[in-house]
This record gives C-alpha cells, sequence and structure tokens, in this order.
C-alpha cells in the first residue's frame, strides 16, 4: 500500500526534535504551549490500537443493553431512574480517566519515558473512546425517550441531552490529527506525526489535502467542577463567553469572519461551563472551547486554505545542482519548502528527521508544519542529488491584536 505522509505536531509543550522551544498562538489563534520534548512518530497499522477500538465498540453496545435489560426488571419507576442515573455516572467516570490518560501519555513523553509512536495511538486511542461514548450517551438519550415506564428528572434528562457537560468534554478530547492517526491503525496507512509534549497541555498541527489544521489543548484551563464566573455578568453567561472570546482572544479571526461575509461567529453550550465558539471565515476556521470556571480557552481548533496565508522568504539553501527555498507563513503557522533546478520545478522527497514527510511534486513544493524548534530537514531527490539544512527557531512575528468590529448577528444559544 502506498503510504500517505502527513506532517503533524503533537504539542504538549513544544519543542522541536533537536531541541526545546514553545509554541506560540497563530495570527488566528490564542492557545500556545509551553517548551517540552519533541518527537516524528508514524505508527501506521497497529493491532493493539485496532483491537482497542473494537472492544470498547463492543462494550458500549453491551452496556446499553444491560441497561434495557435492567429497566425490563425493574419493578419501579425510582428503580428504573436509578440505572439511568448510574449508566449516567458511568459515562463521567469514563471520560474522567480519557483525560488521565492523555495527560499520562504527555507526561511520559516529555520524561523520555514513552516514544512519539506510543504517544500519537495513546492520543488516537482517547479520541476514538471520546467518539464511542459520545454515541453511547445518545443510545442511551433514545432508550430511555422510548420508555413510557420512566421519568427522569430535568437534571438528569440536561446529563443525558447532546449540549450536556458530558457531550462537552467528549468533544474536547476529539481532534481530526488523532482521528488520522487512529484510522491509519486500521488501514496501515502511515502519517508523519511531528510530537512535543510539556506538563501543560497538547496540540496537533498538520498539512492535508491543500489545508492547515492545528489543535491545542491546556490541561490546567479546565476545571471540570467550580463556580461559572460569566454568571456575574448582567448580559447573561452566554453572551459574556461570547464577548470575552470575540474580543480579547479571538480578535483576528472574529474580524476575518465579519469580513467573509458568509457566515456569522456562533456560540453553543454545553452543561453549566463549556462554551464552543466558531468564527468560520473564507477558506477556514477557527473553533475554541471556552471554560466558563476559568474563563480561558482550553481547547482549540483551526482549520485554514494554504493558499490563503501570506508568505515570505526566509531562507535559500544550494547543493548538488538544486536550490530549496524556504517559505514562513504567520506566527505558527506552516512552512512551504520549494525544490528547484535551473529555476524549474522538481519532484524530491522531504525528511525530518528521519521521517519522511513527502513528496513536493510536480509543482517542486511541500507544506511542512514548523517545527518550532531547529529539526534536521534532507531534501532528496533523483540522481541521489541532497539538500540538507536546518528548519524552525527562526523569529516570528507576533500576532498583532485586531481592533473589534461592529457586533455581527452571531449565533447565541444557551
Amino acid at each position: 500500500m502506498e503510504s500517505r505522509v502527513l506532517a503533524l505536531v503533537v504539542v504538549l509543550g513544544v519543542v522541536s526534535v533537536a531541541g526545546a522551544a514553545g509554541v506560540a498562538a497563530t495570527d488566528v489563534g490564542a492557545v500556545g504551549i509551553d517548551e517540552g520534548r519533541s518527537g516524528v512518530a508514524a505508527p501506521g497499522a497497529d493491532l493493539g490500537t485496532a483491537a482497542h477500538g473494537d472492544a470498547d465498540q463492543l462494550r458500549s453496545e453491551l452496556a446499553v443493553a444491560a441497561l434495557e435489560t435492567r429497566l425490563d426488571r425493574a419493578d419501579a419507576d425510582a428503580e428504573r431512574r436509578a440505572a439511568v442515573e448510574a449508566a449516567v455516572g458511568r459515562l463521567q467516570t469514563r471520560l474522567d480517566r480519557y483525560r488521565t490518560d492523555r495527560q499520562r501519555a504527555g507526561a511520559e513523553f516529555a520524561a523520555g519515558d514513552r516514544s512519539a509512536d506510543s504517544l500519537a495511538l495513546a492520543l488516537a486511542r482517547v479520541d476514538g473512546d471520546a467518539t464511542r461514548l459520545r454515541a453511547e450517551r445518545a443510545a442511551i438519550q433514545a432508550l430511555a425517550a422510548t420508555r413510557s415506564d420512566l421519568s427522569l428528572s430535568n437534571g438528569l434528562e440536561s446529563e443525558l441531552s447532546s449540549r450536556s457537560q458530558i457531550e462537552g468534554e467528549a468533544l474536547s478530547l476529539e481532534g481530526p490529527v488523532r482521528e488520522r492517526v487512529r484510522t491509519d491503525a486500521v488501514s496501515g496507512e502511515r502519517t508523519a506525526v511531528v510530537l512535543a509534549a510539556s506538563e501543560d497541555g497538547v496540540a496537533a498541527s498538520t498539512i492535508e489535502s491543500g489545508s492547515y489544521r492545528r489543535e491545542v489543548t491546556r490541561w490546567n484551563d479546565y476545571v471540570p467542577s467550580g463556580t461559572n464566573q460569566f454568571r456575574e455578568s448582567n448580559g447573561g453567561p452566554v453572551s459574556a463567553a461570547y464577548d470575552l472570546a470575540k474580543s480579547e482572544y479571538y480578535a483576528t479571526a472574529y474580524q476575518m469572519a465579519i469580513e467573509s461575509g458568509s457566515n456569522n461567529p456562533s456560540i453553543l453550550t454545553y452543561g453549566g461551563s463549556i462554551y464552543r465558539v466558531t468564527f468560520p471565515f473564507d477558506g477556514g476556521r477557527v473553533r475554541a472551547f471556552v471554560d466558563g470556571n476559568t474563563t480561558a480557552p482550553f481547547r482549540e481548533l483551526q482549520r485554514r486554505s494554504v493558499a490563503d496565508l501570506d508568505e515570505r522568504t526566509v531562507a535559500t539553501h544550494e547543493g548538488d545542482d538544486l536550490t530549496v527555498t524556504v517559505n514562513e507563513t504567520d506566527a505558527g503557522g506552516p512552512v512551504a519548502i520549494d525544490v528547484t533546478a535551473d529555476g524549474d520545478p522538481v519532484d524530491a522527497a522531504v525528511t525530518i528527521e528521519n521521517t519522511t514527510i513527502g513528496q513536493t511534486g510536480s509543482d517542486g513544493r511541500r507544506w511542512v508544519v514548523d517545527p518550532a524548534g531547529k529539526t534536521r530537514v534532507t531534501v532528496r531527490a533523483t540522481g541521489d542529488r541532497t539538500v540538507e539544512f536546518a528548519l524552525g527557531g527562526a523569529s516570528r512575528d507576533t500576532a498583532s491584536e485586531s481592533q473589534g468590529v461592529a457586533d455581527p448577528t452571531a449565533t447565541l444559544s444557551s
């Protein structure tokens, strides 16, 4: 099977393969990671991850079937309600375990006790676990709705809804980069992954099908229980969360959304304290999960077309009749590597450290994720023509703050 290679950063504090460096927020984002350790992974097929997914799916289906049996056998409404409450409690317990598993994997990688492949697979497993948990929640909700002999309290109905705290927490554990690694574990395709870890969070960035994707999580900016600070606002918690996100954290993304004119920003609430804000714009989108207890974004996902990114040439390397030009984008964004010979584009293999990221193709260009710190890059064309150079660590302009513009008709949902 031909390998499809994807450059990706999973950052729990960012650093390059060759050294340590922090990962800054991008020009449209707000979440960055402190320095840590990094490495390149391309786990591909993994029977353990595939088997884990199959076993968890079966466990989930059996759990719902067991709940239905308990409801059938119960003699009273209170007994049936208690069975549903216990099922919801088990969902929350699993979510807590998934967060712990994710953080443990990152800490072990940062300490040098876990390989890059192992970290990538651990994050992929959590992604799958969270997806299946959301499906199980929906199945329990649907089962409860069919029972005329079951009455649920308003609180329990809220815990089972698609806008529950459980749903919001599970969504914040998922991400497109991790999903790709999970899919590769079953299909056998190989995705090149640049990993980095520290104590404060995790992030993932990739170039795929002409789009730059980035996801970031900060552990300590989400507190499951506490006081929702937005409830103190006179305008209500939803408006307060939205106003803070668009003015303090995502002013640039907000302005880009307004200027695009095609879609309005939106905000959804999950449970009592998770707010998901979305800023769609031409060629991309920024989505963030903001915790009402900390008033900070703890999860951020970006998607941008690389064709829409501003570039600047920062380095040119020559050797073996090849010319390699490195073009950077805005802070934290991807890097374009152009390979030519006498001005004509050259199809060449691009390798970061010991992992092949992919070919430049007929146009001589390959997009890669900025490794943050210095990393060895090798470009190899036919005839064993080779150019090696260090990538990353160059100074970047920090994202300038955008001034707010007139409010759009934002979609506010409580």
